[in-house]
């Protein structure tokens, strides 16, 4: 037997089936060319960034246009007010309008604390997002300084102005003492309980579905138009009406029995 076969150990065929397995050598590049990509490569962020970010419409701008719909379609404050505009996702991108954005707000703002107001791009391409608002409004309001009971009648040294958040007065509220002071109370009531017109007895001056003239303006220089009640009222007594011109639903603080002034901004 040739002793050259003899020498070379035996191969088997499983093994013989098996590729090799090779290693390479990777050489890291020279400390200045490191330098060098190193810098390039925080010099293209940070040209880059800029012309990337300036393809999406701010999330603010949206938000602030949002806000400003929705107040001005609000009533009169009648004390501290905010609005602000709900957190848009930051995931979200949307294409810069090259025209003013326009909103619009669905239904009547009179007493609601949330509102959503659709934003538009009304431009080239065109896109439009649902944006939630939310509505605080913080006044003085009148409230009860002592425990009452039922049938007693209200004296001005029994109430007192303040601070509620309208939004959840859903009952109603009055602003004036001098309005709800003489009245009879329907209910027991509590200290520092807000004095809502369901719990006095005094009769409306103005009741619910009664048509009224709605005044509006400063001194001598008025209008009038026709109005709608949409709850009952004494007198001082801010209640929503509904202008039978617009059928816009607005509110308005009853003068006697035909009239409602809507309080101007």
């Amino acid at each position: 037997m040739d002793k050259n076969l003899q020498s070379r150990p035996y191969i088997g065929a499983a093994a013989a089936r098996k590729r090799p397995s090779v290693a390479f050598a990777v050489q890291a590049p020279p400390p200045k060319r490191r330098l060098f990509d190193t810098f390039l490569a925080v010099f293209l962020t940070l040209t880059a960034a800029p012309l990337v970010a300036s393809d999406w419409h701010e999330h603010a701008d949206i938000a602030r246009t949002a806000e400003a719909s929705a107040a001005g379609r609000l009533p009169p404050a009648n004390g501290r007010r905010a609005v602000r505009a709900g957190r848009i996702d930051s995931r979200l991108r949307l294409p810069r309008c090259a025209v003013p954005l326009t909103a619009e707000v669905p239904g009547s703002l009179t007493r609601t604390r949330r509102v959503t107001v659709t934003v538009r791009c009304p431009g080239s391409p065109s896109w439009r997002i649902h944006v939630p608002v939310s509505i605080t409004e913080i006044g003085m309001v009148v409230v009860a300084t002592t425990g009452r009971q039922r049938g007693e009648i209200v004296r001005p040294s029994d109430l007192a102005l303040e601070e509620r958040d309208l939004g959840l007065l859903r009952q109603g509220y009055s602003t004036e003492i001098d309005a709800v002071a003489g009245q009879k109370l329907r209910r027991t009531v509590e200290p520092g309980q807000v004095l809502a017109p369901k719990l006095l007895m005094t009769d409306p001056v103005v009741k619910r579905g009664q048509r009224v003239t709605l005044t509006a303006g400063h001194g001598v220089m008025r209008v009038r138009m026709a109005g709608l009640a949409l709850a009952d009222g004494i007198e001082g007594q801010r209640i929503p009406v509904r202008n039978l011109s617009s059928s816009r639903e607005i509110e308005g603080v009853v003068r006697s029995a035909q009239t409602v002034e809507v309080l101007l901004r």
